[in-house]
């Protein structure tokens, strides 16, 4: 798992790096001890077969320049030597454009994971974020999907009412039936302290919005 930068360009409520106070980028040195690492254990494990990447943040796609720059010197390498080379991202997609939904493509990304919430009043709430960035974000999932495998990771507290709304829009009204992956996750505060049955019974909570959901749309 790679971060190139810790920023983000969301506030989400459930995020554990909120109050996190650095939000660097990865200087060209550091981009190149890294490829120099990855290089050296390939070099030390003689029957390495492959590599996966994960591509994490903050918010990876901002940092789209050094994603684009690592991943041509890891293929590079991986194909010089007989490695399989196969990567992910893991993004808000705010910033999954046309231009990088090409770089990812060109870079053998494998898989891309988008947390959204729930429609747009719900989103816009959950991640400080504006009505502009709910629309752009679901063209870019729309644009994207046909050329990219894209999952769509939607996070849930104690209803999954914005789940259902939210996968009946991307489904029917965007027309991505059969184009995307959807799933749900637990997300909950976890700036309060929670006991052992306060957790057990939240898991427990989950796991039947979870079973609804299946129920409705089915498994992925």
């Amino acid at each position: 798992t790679i971060a190139p930068g810790l920023g983000c360009n969301y506030n989400c409520k459930y995020c554990f790096e909120n109050h996190r106070e650095s939000f660097d980028k990865m200087t060209n040195e550091m981009q190149d001890a890294i490829i120099n690492y990855i290089k050296n254990q390939v070099i030390k494990n003689k029957n390495l077969e492959r590599i996966s990447i994960t591509w994490f943040g903050g918010e990876p796609l901002l940092y789209a320049d050094i994603i684009d720059y690592m991943s041509s010197k890891l293929i590079e390498f991986c194909d010089s030597n007989g490695i399989q080379y196969y990567s992910g991202i893991i993004s808000n997609g705010r910033f999954l454009t046309k231009e990088n939904t090409k770089m990812l493509k060109k870079n053998r990304i494998g898989h891309v994971q988008i947390s959204i919430d729930g429609l747009k009043d719900y989103y816009i709430i959950q991640k400080q974020a504006t009505s502009f960035d709910f629309e752009q974000t679901i063209s870019n999932i729309v644009d994207a999907s046909n050329y990219l495998p894209i999952a769509v990771r939607i996070n849930v507290g104690d209803s999954i009412d914005s789940a259902i709304a939210l996968t009946e829009y991307l489904l029917k009204g965007r027309g991505l039936d059969g184009k995307i992956k959807i799933y749900i996750a637990h997300t909950r505060n976890y700036d309060n302290s929670y006991t052992a049955s306060e957790e057990q019974s939240a898991h427990g909570k989950f796991l039947d919005m979870e079973a609804q959901y299946i129920s409705l749309f089915g498994k992925g």
